[in-house]
């Protein structure tokens, strides 16, 4: 996608394509591209005529080649489903099994569900033999973890993992079972064992009807595309970065309060698209209809009234956070003075006085954090809106802008929503502009603008 210096809002239709840094290294050759510019991802075409085909929801897993070991538990028939899950972010996956696990799940459906031949039995190619880049046991049930930490070999299984131990690769376990198995010192010795070496994660598990259950493959993917990528771009040390979403409130009284519009689901997207990417992250919410998956590295702070996420970016640590999302739809006017009862609705009418807030953007330690972006919505003329979002843009020296039209931030499909994002340049201070279509699209490609920033800074 190449940059335009002058768009017209009007027509802000793009190709609904993915984007992702990896396309960046690709076309590294390409001289007409700028260095700040959004990479195109190479999105899989979705074949509706191939069986196996699934439809990519990004490409954080592109080229990464992971094997799914499965002993036997009931949580081994939600493994189709995290096979392909994974295979929506880009990864390769291939299953390696135990006679147990087949128990439960047919191994047809494996096959079908990774589009890999499925081993059970490792025939003399050594299957057994570990040559890919991460392992996710599922379920990591006792008896797989006993072994595992005993360093015992009885099957493809158990001797896959010695083998990935050996090569110091990433290991996912994601223990299922009873509860009152987890409950043994010799069970929770071993586990304890195996997360003491480098590079192995244990998963939390979903705690209910006193068992440990498999969560949704949805937060298994993004969990081994945030620990995966930790790695790769920032050597395990993940970034905290803040991101502020929702509508904030002002209180009138104990009962009555004025409110911005906004569902929030930009923001809860963007702070899946950070995650996926190895980010940590503070997710300030005001008020949201949208709900956020569990993420193992994210602190989610309530924030609905301006003055509880005003005192949170007051008091932010700018030392420690890398980068600041402000898409929260912030309250830019305040009651001159809260009632502290309730306003009888008795009365005839009711006048109310509010005053200009203060600009969060102007905070001095939120300054001090260094990448910041954050959002412009504007009504009536398009082209003189997004002047204004230029200009907003540059006063505040952020590093991106998202520009959005009222026409076009609240539409009831995700991917109504357009928008244009303005990332800064390195040189001259000036804004290439990007037009962009879907709210998912505008996060994806916001959260590699960020990583591109890292990357860059070195």
């Amino acid at each position: 996608m190449t940059p335009t210096s002058s768009v017209r809002p009007s027509s802000l239709s793009v190709a609904d394509s993915r984007l992702g840094i990896e396309a960046a290294e690709a076309s590294e050759g390409n001289s007409r591209r700028p260095a700040n510019a959004i990479p195109e991802t190479f999105k899989e075409p979705f074949d509706g005529n191939v069986d196996t085909a699934v439809e990519m929801l990004s490409q954080t897993l592109r080229g990464f080649r992971i094997t799914v070991c499965s002993g036997g538990g009931i949580a081994a028939t939600e493994l189709p489903r995290i096979a392909r899950e994974l295979r929506r972010h880009g990864a390769q996956v291939r299953f390696v099994v135990t006679q147990a696990a087949l128990r439960f799940v047919g191994e047809t459906s494996l096959e079908w569900a990774s589009a890999n031949p499925v081993v059970v039995n490792p025939s003399g190619l050594a299957e057994h033999i570990f040559d890919g880049d991460a392992v996710l046991v599922a379920p990591a049930t006792a008896d797989l973890i006993g072994k595992a930490a005993a360093g015992l070999c009885t099957d493809g299984v158990t001797t896959l993992l010695q083998s990935a131990f050996g090569l110091g690769k990433p290991v996912f376990l994601l223990p299922t079972m009873h509860g009152s198995m987890a409950q043994s010192p010799f069970v929770a010795r071993n586990l304890e064992l195996l997360a003491t070496l480098p590079r192995v994660y244990v998963l939390e598990p979903r705690r209910e009807e006193g068992k440990l259950k498999a969560p949704d493959p949805k937060e298994i993917a993004l969990e081994v595309c945030h620990r995966w990528n930790a790695q790769r771009h920032f050597e395990g040390r993940a970034p905290r970065v803040a991101v502020t979403f929702g509508g904030t409130r002002v209180s009138i009284d104990p009962v009555r309060c004025i409110t911005n519009l906004s569902s929030g689901r930009l923001g809860a997207l963007l702070g899946e698209a950070l995650y996926r990417r190895g980010c940590s992250l503070l997710m300030l919410k005001a008020q949201t209809s949208a709900e956020l998956p569990r993420m193992s590295e994210a602190e989610i702070v309530d924030a609905a009234e301006f003055s509880d996420l005003h005192a949170q970016l007051e008091n932010l640590n700018a030392k420690a956070t890398a980068g600041i999302f402000h898409i929260a739809a912030v309250s830019d006017f305040v009651l001159e003075k809260k009632v502290l009862e309730k306003i009888s609705s008795d009365a005839k009418d009711l006048s109310l006085r509010l005053v200009k807030g203060p600009k969060l953007l102007a905070l001095e330690n939120v300054k001090e954090v260094g990448f910041q972006a954050a959002c412009k919505l504007t009504t009536g003329d398009k082209l003189a809106g997004l002047a204004t979002a230029r200009l907003f843009a540059s006063k505040n020296n952020l590093d991106l802008c998202l520009w959005n039209h009222a026409d076009e931030a609240f539409g009831e499909r995700e991917t109504e929503h357009a928008g244009v994002l303005l990332v800064k340049n390195e040189v001259g201070g000036t804004y290439s502009e990007f037009p962009l279509k879907g709210k998912r699209v505008l996060a994806d490609a916001m959260a590699d603008v960020y990583l591109q920033h890292v990357r860059t800074k070195g």
